[in-house]
């Protein structure tokens, strides 16, 4: 569910960045590239960090910062401010991908894993299907309630996920 919600707000950011600071279209576009930078970093982080303390602990930590980072998406000021929220939003992403997979990797059979993996992948990509939805309400609501709403649904969610899952390093 975080990755579908951060992968969702992720396609409005450029539109978010025109509207909201003014910015040009070309500008707006390439402040993605924020985002996805994070990924030559985060992910071997993830990693190191799930080795270290666990990946249950990881993948809630993370889960639990991406909502509020997504609100800060409404606060923060254009220029280093944006910037910063931008990587985090990436870092979120990126940290919780080797992680997650290696939870999967460590719960299912081995005769299963390609076809649990294989699900999890198709998961991954159900943004597409929660988009229209947030562009529904980005253009009902306006983009501060919306970003509001993914980061109180991300909090929810990582919370009722804990229950289930707290006490457990694997």
């Amino acid at each position: 569910v975080g990755q579908i919600l951060i992968f969702s707000v992720i396609a409005f950011i450029p539109l978010f960045m025109v509207d909201h600071f003014s910015v040009g279209e070309e500008v707006a576009a390439a402040l993605l590239a924020l985002v996805y930078s994070a990924g030559l970093w985060a992910g071997p982080l993830g990693g190191y960090l799930s080795d270290r303390v666990g990946r249950v602990p990881v993948m809630l930590t993370v889960s639990l910062i991406a909502g509020p980072i997504i609100y800060l998406l409404n606060l923060v000021p254009y220029g280093w401010g944006i910037s910063a929220v931008l990587l985090a939003i990436g870092m979120s992403m990126y940290v919780r991908m080797p992680v997650s997979e290696a939870y999967i990797i460590s719960q299912v059979s081995e005769r299963k894993r390609s076809t649990i993996l294989g699900i999890y992948y198709v998961g991954r990509q159900g943004a597409g299907a929660i988009t229209p939805v947030m562009g529904y309400l980005i253009d009902r609501f306006g983009f501060y309630t919306t970003f509001t709403i993914v980061g109180i649904m991300m909090v929810a969610v990582t919370l009722g996920c804990s229950i289930f899952l707290w006490g457990s390093r694997d």
